[in-house]
């Protein structure tokens, strides 16, 4: 066996695995890709919703008047939704 055609069946070996070494660059670089953009913004935090809500809630009572409600900080009380607050015999969440 000469090793012209030893080399030529080596390279047609290969040529498959093409299209599987171009996805693993585009995930590598889609990976890449995500964590530069995470460190970028940064992690927002679970108090953003509440911020926003906070603020929406601020704009919204001065619109229609209506009297101003002390801002809830409880990372505790945060996490149940406004609907289940304050519910009498709620059984999703009892307060301590």
């Amino acid at each position: 066996m000469s090793s012209s055609n030893h080399n030529s069946m080596i390279s047609s070996n290969y040529d498959g695995l093409v299209p599987v070494a171009w996805a693993i660059l585009v995930m590598g670089l889609s990976l890449t890709g995500v964590i530069i953009i995470y460190l970028w913004i940064g992690h927002i935090g679970p108090t953003y919703s509440s911020d926003v809500m906070n603020l929406q809630q601020s704009r919204l009572r001065h619109m229609y008047g209506l009297s101003p409600q002390p801002i809830v900080t409880d990372k505790r009380t945060l996490q149940i939704p406004p609907s289940l607050r304050n519910v009498p015999n709620n059984t999703y969440y009892s307060p301590k």
